[in-house]
């Protein structure tokens, strides 16, 4: 990586996408995306859509088989589905 004077380089992604964390995993998005769904991967969803977001931390936490720590305030991917249909709704 060239850096010129005075310019500092980027700094490393905070998030990771699906796609990232599968080659970390060295493993299918479909993997991630399964996890994501039942609850072994933490995740933070982008907004109301589909897309998932990863700390690299959460994805190594997954493959040691750390159960996912949801008390910092970042909801599992099972916790923001049953927060979609509101209280009372199923």
């Amino acid at each position: 990586m060239k850096t010129f004077p005075g310019k500092r380089p980027d700094p490393p992604a905070v998030y990771l996408d699906s796609r990232e964390a599968a080659l970390i995993c060295r493993c299918s998005v479909k993997t991630i995306e399964r996890a994501v769904r039942q609850g072994s991967l933490r995740v933070h969803r982008l907004f109301e859509s589909r897309r998932y977001r990863f700390r690299r931390e959460w994805i190594h936490a997954w493959m040691d088989g750390d159960p996912p720590d949801t008390g910092t305030g970042t909801p599992s991917a099972e916790q923001a589905r049953n927060s979609e249909s509101g209280p009372g709704r199923f």
